[in-house]
């Protein structure tokens, strides 16, 4: 197994932020995983990566191996652990690469700390709207339109979120696959049992769950209200040349939060995947990193 030994910064706030260095080239790029993962889930490319490169990729708070002593409400607080992380390491002006939730956490990022964030690239990223969840009906289906109070009436939602709890609380790795099946792996499944293991066992230590999809509920960095708040239009803050990318057979990250992204963020460009779902990072690494580093080198 690749080596994925983990080191740690401790932050003013008394957070202890895990984080994997990989390589030791000259030209870094950061990694941001997404909801339901970790620094870890990022293997695919760690693995092809090129040698003069050097990859940093933290836990999240709640996530892997970081610690989770404050819950929080928005990925701003997120965003600032990974600022004072790149303050700490004294790495600025480098490409940063968010995948789903990360992509969120990067765009705060990149609009907070314009030094920090060279290059932007969101992999299947979080709209800057956010991603509201709706409250339910008998049936248990959305009632569009209609969303959450308080983080503690959301924590209840017996769809999105009661479930995974329950899983959290288990460690049920079972429950994780399932789902990881029906909406990240649709379109290819690892076929490396060690390394899909990994992948559910870094899932499943997440702690932060219900803190994570009320952040996403509530990011909002237009201008126009999404339901859960009017907004911060700090998107226009965002300065950096910035690569989407779409996979058409995305289950989580649809094509309309894409190209929200792709219209707000100024000289923005996308790449588009034909059959490969949200997990762009084992369905199709080796094409993902060339257009990276393609990005990152123009």
């Amino acid at each position: 197994m690749f080596d994925l030994k983990k080191e740690f910064v401790h932050l003013n706030n008394q957070e202890d932020i895990a984080y994997l260095k990989i390589g030791d080239g000259k030209k870094i790029i950061m990694f941001i995983h997404g909801n339901y993962s970790s620094s870890c889930h990022f293997l695919p490319l760690f693995k092809i990566m090129p040698k003069d490169y050097t990859i940093i990729a933290p836990d999240l708070r709640g996530y892997g191996d970081s610690s989770y002593k404050n819950r929080f409400d928005t990925l701003d607080e997120l965003a600032l652990d990974i600022i004072e992380l790149c303050d700490i390491l004294k790495i600025k002006n480098i490409p940063v690469l968010g995948w789903s939730l990360g992509g969120g956490v990067a765009m705060k990022i990149a609009a907070k700390r314009p030094d920090i964030v060279s290059k932007l690239i969101l992999v299947e990223g979080a709209s800057h709207k956010g991603y509201p969840v709706f409250k339910k009906d008998s049936t248990y289906h959305n009632i569009f339109g209609k969303v959450y109070d308080t983080k503690e009436e959301m924590a209840l939602d017996p769809v999105l979120v009661v479930p995974a709890l329950n899983a959290f609380k288990t460690k049920n790795l079972g429950f994780f696959e399932t789902i990881y099946t029906a909406t990240m792996w649709n379109i290819s499944k690892p076929d490396n049992r060690e390394e899909l293991n990994l992948y559910l066992s870094e899932t499943a230590k997440e702690r932060c769950l219900v803190d994570a999809d009320w952040a996403l509920c509530n990011l909002n960095m237009s201008g126009v209200s999404n339901g859960y708040n009017n907004g911060t239009q700090d998107i226009d803050k965002i300065s950096c040349p910035t690569l989407l990318t779409w996979a058409k057979k995305d289950l989580v990250v649809f094509e309309h939060m894409v190209r929200d992204n792709l219209e707000a963020i100024k000289g923005s460009k996308l790449a588009v995947y034909e059959d490969v779902g949200h997990s762009v990072i084992t369905d199709i690494p080796d094409q993902l990193l060339k257009d990276i580093l393609e990005f990152v080198n123009s």
